[in-house]
Order: C-alpha cells, then structure tokens, then sequence
C-alpha cells in the first residue's frame, strides 16, 4: 500500500486548539506516512523523547508544516507539543499550547 498523507487543520474554537473540528486528536500513521500541520499563522511541533519522524523537531514557521513516519521507528503512542500563535480578532495576540498523539500502527486501522 502506498503512503498516505494525514492533513490535520488546526483552528482555535474559544481559545482551544482544534484538529479537523474536534477538540482532541490522535492520528493513526503506518511507516512512511507523511503529515501535515495546517494552520494560517505561526505555528511549531515538537516530539516529547523519541519522534517516529524522520526529523526530531520541525522548525517554527508558517504551514504547511510536515514531516515523514520513519520507516524504522517502532509501533506505539508518541506524544508531541503543538504551539501556535492566535491571533483573535479584538483579542491580544497569544501563544497556545496543545499535546496531542500519534500512533504508528504498521498495517493500519484505528486499534479500535
């Protein structure tokens, strides 16, 4: 199967971080899968130890924002910091902050 490609758009509903709409997330990703961070402003991940990606730490800037699944890193939960800079409208410009988790499950579905 060929690799996939996990969007997750970032938005900010009441001063909380939102994945694709929901107020938490979790991405399922197999080796190889690339993901991208999209946000229309600043914005920066970080992986909490070890990083299933092909790069520890993906610089701040403006998104996209992606990255690759190793194609060695082990199946299992990784936690990783989200920041970005909100800018509401009326509203004084603020960082958030949000950890949520990526899943690497070689051969996929969503452990459910």
């Amino acid at each position: 199967m060929a690799p996939a490609i996990h969007d997750i758009e970032l938005s900010v509903i009441k001063s909380k971080i939102h994945y694709n709409g929901l107020p938490h997330h979790r991405v399922f990703v197999d080796h190889n899968d690339t993901i991208r961070w999209l946000y229309p402003g600043p914005l920066s991940i970080h992986f909490v130890g070890i990083s299933p990606l092909n790069c520890p730490l993906i610089q701040p800037s403006a998104s996209p924002l992606k990255a690759t699944v190793a194609p060695d890193s082990r199946p299992g939960l990784y936690k990783y910091f989200v920041a970005l800079l909100y800018m509401g409208e009326g509203e004084v410009p603020r960082i958030l902050t949000d950890d949520p988790d990526v899943i690497v499950n070689p051969g996929g579905g969503t452990g459910k």
